[in-house]
């Protein structure tokens, strides 16, 4: 009885184990949806409303209820352009951008950070160009993703179930 229990918990936690790698795969896609609609609000707040860039960060903030490590980069970036930061736009935006390479791709980060070159040094419609150019990049990069977790997120989960199958088979 108790090899049976034992058995049960060495396929469940493998099964698990299996799932959450699927689930990693899922945070790429998420995140770049989320820099999608960013980008969209920008381009919004940027070509119709005409605001300077600490208020579009701090829309930006306010509408990125889903992402809140997203939420809360921007609202530190918004305080810190308003309030007179050592640092310019530039190098605050690379920041920005670089601490998302934990789930971005180093191609999804040079996309962004090549945006970052264009806010707030060039004329509104550059910038509203730029901002285009960078959502068809992302989402092009986006419909890789989408593919790639649709691809190897069956895999990930058979694959920690087979494993502890195989486990339990040789131990028991």
């Amino acid at each position: 009885m108790i090899k049976f229990y034992g058995a049960i918990l060495v396929i469940s936690v493998t099964t698990y184990l299996g799932f959450k790698g699927a689930a990693v795969l899922g945070k790429r896609t998420r995140q770049l949806k989320a820099w999608l609609r960013i980008i969209k609000i920008m381009e919004t707040e940027i070509a119709y409303q005409a605001r300077v860039l600490p208020e579009v960060w701090q829309r930006v903030a306010g509408l990125s209820n889903d992402e809140p490590e997203l939420k809360l980069q921007f609202q530190r970036l918004t305080e810190n352009l308003r309030y007179d930061s050592e640092k310019d736009m530039q190098t605050l935006w690379q920041e920005l951008i670089w601490s998302q390479q934990q789930t971005l791709l180093k191609e999804d980060l040079v996309i962004l950070q090549d945006l970052g070159s264009y806010l707030g040094c060039t004329h509104r419609q550059d910038q509203v160009a730029k901002l285009k150019n960078c959502y068809q990049a992302l989402e092009i990069n986006l419909q890789r993703a989408e593919k790639k977790e649709k691809q190897f997120t069956g895999i990930y989960r058979y694959l920690g179930f087979a494993t502890g199958s195989i486990l339990v088979l040789f131990t028991f």
